[in-house]
Protein backbone atom coordinates (compact mmCIF):
# COMPACT_ATOMS: atom_id res chain seq x y z
CA UNK A 1 0.00 0.00 0.00
CA UNK A 2 2.62 2.43 0.78
CA UNK A 3 4.68 1.81 -2.55
CA UNK A 4 1.18 2.72 -3.88
CA UNK A 5 0.71 6.04 -2.57
CA UNK A 6 4.64 6.93 -3.66
CA UNK A 7 3.74 6.51 -7.05
CA UNK A 8 1.71 9.94 -7.64
CA UNK A 9 5.00 11.47 -6.61
CA UNK A 10 6.92 9.17 -8.72
CA UNK A 11 5.25 9.60 -11.62
CA UNK A 12 4.36 13.30 -11.31
CA UNK A 13 8.01 14.28 -9.57
CA UNK A 14 9.82 12.52 -12.10
CA UNK A 15 7.83 13.81 -15.30
CA UNK A 16 10.45 15.74 -17.48
CA UNK A 17 10.63 16.24 -21.32
CA UNK A 18 10.78 12.97 -23.28
CA UNK A 19 14.27 12.49 -24.37
CA UNK A 20 14.02 12.13 -28.02
CA UNK A 21 14.11 8.81 -29.93
CA UNK A 22 16.44 9.39 -33.50
CA UNK A 23 15.59 13.05 -33.63
CA UNK A 24 11.93 12.24 -33.73
CA UNK A 25 9.75 14.15 -30.46
CA UNK A 26 6.01 14.47 -30.55
CA UNK A 27 5.39 16.90 -27.90
CA UNK A 28 1.35 15.97 -27.34
CA UNK A 29 -1.24 13.90 -29.11
CA UNK A 30 -3.66 10.76 -29.56
CA UNK A 31 -1.51 7.66 -28.25
CA UNK A 32 -4.92 5.92 -27.94
CA UNK A 33 -8.33 5.74 -27.48
CA UNK A 34 -10.54 3.88 -24.69
CA UNK A 35 -14.15 3.30 -25.27
CA UNK A 36 -14.37 7.54 -25.89
CA UNK A 37 -11.41 8.64 -23.54
CA UNK A 38 -8.02 9.51 -24.68
CA UNK A 39 -4.89 8.79 -23.59
CA UNK A 40 -2.22 11.38 -24.53
CA UNK A 41 1.60 11.04 -25.80
CA UNK A 42 1.90 13.43 -22.80
CA UNK A 43 0.37 11.17 -20.06
CA UNK A 44 2.74 8.14 -21.47
CA UNK A 45 5.90 10.17 -21.19
CA UNK A 46 5.40 10.81 -17.59
CA UNK A 47 5.67 7.52 -17.45
CA UNK A 48 8.62 6.55 -19.23
CA UNK A 49 10.73 9.35 -19.30
CA UNK A 50 12.59 8.12 -16.14
CA UNK A 51 13.20 4.44 -17.74
CA UNK A 52 13.90 6.14 -21.20
CA UNK A 53 16.62 8.51 -19.50
CA UNK A 54 18.09 5.29 -17.71
CA UNK A 55 18.00 3.39 -20.76
CA UNK A 56 19.85 6.60 -22.84
CA UNK A 57 22.80 6.20 -20.25
CA UNK A 58 23.17 2.35 -20.75
CA UNK A 59 22.62 1.44 -23.96
CA UNK A 60 22.98 2.27 -27.78
CA UNK A 61 21.77 1.60 -30.95
CA UNK A 62 19.01 -1.13 -32.14
CA UNK A 63 18.96 -1.83 -28.75
CA UNK A 64 18.32 1.26 -27.21
CA UNK A 65 15.81 1.15 -29.63
CA UNK A 66 13.76 -1.80 -28.83
CA UNK A 67 14.34 -1.54 -24.94
CA UNK A 68 12.20 2.27 -25.56
CA UNK A 69 9.90 0.64 -27.61
CA UNK A 70 9.01 -2.08 -25.02
CA UNK A 71 8.97 0.86 -22.36
CA UNK A 72 6.40 2.93 -24.49
CA UNK A 73 4.60 0.07 -24.60
CA UNK A 74 4.35 -0.89 -20.97
CA UNK A 75 3.21 2.49 -20.42
CA UNK A 76 0.63 2.82 -22.74
CA UNK A 77 -0.68 -0.59 -21.52
CA UNK A 78 -0.72 0.37 -17.62
CA UNK A 79 -3.08 3.92 -19.24
CA UNK A 80 -5.31 1.61 -20.98
CA UNK A 81 -5.88 -0.88 -18.13
CA UNK A 82 -6.04 2.32 -15.60
CA UNK A 83 -8.53 3.73 -17.89
CA UNK A 84 -10.58 0.79 -18.17
CA UNK A 85 -10.93 0.10 -14.46
CA UNK A 86 -11.57 3.68 -13.75
CA UNK A 87 -14.60 3.28 -16.76
CA UNK A 88 -15.76 -0.06 -14.57
CA UNK A 89 -15.63 2.14 -11.26
CA UNK A 90 -17.75 4.69 -13.17
CA UNK A 91 -20.31 1.74 -14.65
CA UNK A 92 -20.94 0.25 -11.72
CA UNK A 93 -21.88 3.67 -9.82
CA UNK A 94 -19.31 3.58 -7.31
CA UNK A 95 -18.51 6.76 -5.42
CA UNK A 96 -15.23 7.59 -3.81
CA UNK A 97 -15.27 10.11 -0.89
CA UNK A 98 -12.99 13.16 -1.78
CA UNK A 99 -11.44 13.40 2.21
CA UNK A 100 -9.54 10.19 1.33
CA UNK A 101 -8.03 12.06 -1.02
CA UNK A 102 -8.05 15.05 1.36
CA UNK A 103 -6.06 13.29 3.80
CA UNK A 104 -3.64 11.56 1.34
CA UNK A 105 -2.52 14.83 0.10
CA UNK A 106 -2.26 15.86 3.52
CA UNK A 107 -0.14 13.02 4.98
CA UNK A 108 2.02 13.17 1.45
CA UNK A 109 2.48 16.97 2.87
CA UNK A 110 3.31 15.91 5.88
CA UNK A 111 5.71 13.11 5.34
CA UNK A 112 7.58 13.97 1.99
CA UNK A 113 7.41 17.86 2.39
CA UNK A 114 7.71 18.32 6.28
CA UNK A 115 4.53 20.03 6.18
CA UNK A 116 5.66 22.29 4.23
CA UNK A 117 1.95 22.74 1.79
CA UNK A 118 4.29 26.21 -0.22
CA UNK A 119 7.32 23.39 -0.52
CA UNK A 120 4.27 20.58 -1.92
CA UNK A 121 2.55 23.24 -4.33
CA UNK A 122 6.34 24.17 -5.67
CA UNK A 123 7.33 21.03 -6.66
CA UNK A 124 4.08 20.38 -8.67
CA UNK A 125 4.54 23.57 -10.29
CA UNK A 126 7.87 23.03 -10.86
CA UNK A 127 6.81 19.78 -12.49
CA UNK A 128 4.15 21.35 -14.96
CA UNK A 129 1.38 19.70 -12.89
CA UNK A 130 -1.69 22.16 -10.95
CA UNK A 131 -2.48 20.78 -7.43
CA UNK A 132 -6.05 19.70 -9.16
CA UNK A 133 -4.54 17.59 -11.58
CA UNK A 134 -2.58 15.88 -8.84
CA UNK A 135 -5.36 15.24 -7.08
CA UNK A 136 -7.40 13.79 -10.10
CA UNK A 137 -4.13 11.58 -10.51
CA UNK A 138 -4.30 10.63 -6.60
CA UNK A 139 -7.99 9.79 -6.95
CA UNK A 140 -7.37 7.88 -9.97
CA UNK A 141 -4.52 5.61 -8.31
CA UNK A 142 -6.81 4.89 -5.04
CA UNK A 143 -10.02 4.00 -7.02
CA UNK A 144 -7.93 1.68 -9.00
CA UNK A 145 -6.59 -0.02 -6.06
CA UNK A 146 -9.80 -0.25 -4.64
CA UNK A 147 -10.91 -2.02 -7.39
CA UNK A 148 -8.21 -4.32 -7.74
CA UNK A 149 -8.71 -4.89 -4.23
CA UNK A 150 -11.70 -5.66 -4.48
CA UNK A 151 -11.70 -8.18 -7.45
CA UNK A 152 -8.95 -10.26 -5.47
CA UNK A 153 -11.47 -9.89 -2.38
CA UNK A 154 -10.53 -13.67 0.08
CA UNK A 155 -7.74 -14.49 -2.11
CA UNK A 156 -4.70 -14.93 0.02
CA UNK A 157 -2.23 -16.16 -3.04
CA UNK A 158 -0.17 -12.95 -4.60
CA UNK A 159 0.21 -15.22 -7.99
CA UNK A 160 -3.99 -16.08 -7.69
CA UNK A 161 -4.71 -12.28 -7.51
CA UNK A 162 -2.24 -11.42 -10.34
CA UNK A 163 -4.43 -14.16 -12.59
CA UNK A 164 -7.56 -12.78 -11.22
CA UNK A 165 -6.74 -9.29 -11.94
CA UNK A 166 -5.25 -10.15 -15.26
CA UNK A 167 -8.83 -12.26 -16.29
CA UNK A 168 -10.62 -9.23 -15.07
CA UNK A 169 -8.84 -6.66 -17.21
CA UNK A 170 -8.94 -9.12 -19.83
CA UNK A 171 -12.60 -9.21 -19.84
CA UNK A 172 -12.63 -5.34 -19.66
CA UNK A 173 -10.91 -5.05 -22.86
CA UNK A 174 -12.60 -7.34 -24.54
CA UNK A 175 -15.87 -5.88 -23.93
CA UNK A 176 -14.06 -2.33 -24.44
CA UNK A 177 -13.06 0.14 -27.98
CA UNK A 178 -9.52 0.23 -27.63
CA UNK A 179 -7.56 1.98 -30.19
CA UNK A 180 -3.29 2.53 -30.69
CA UNK A 181 -1.71 4.69 -32.79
Amino acid sequence: MRRLLLLPLVYLGLATVLLPLHGQEVLNGVAAVVNEEVITFKQVRELTAPKERESLDTLRGAELVDKIKEVRTAAINDLIDRTLIAQDFKAKGLSFPEHFVDEEVERIIREQFHGDRLAFERKLEEEGHSLGEFREFLRDTMIIEQMRKHETAGTTSPIEAKQIVDAWLQKLRRKAYIKIY
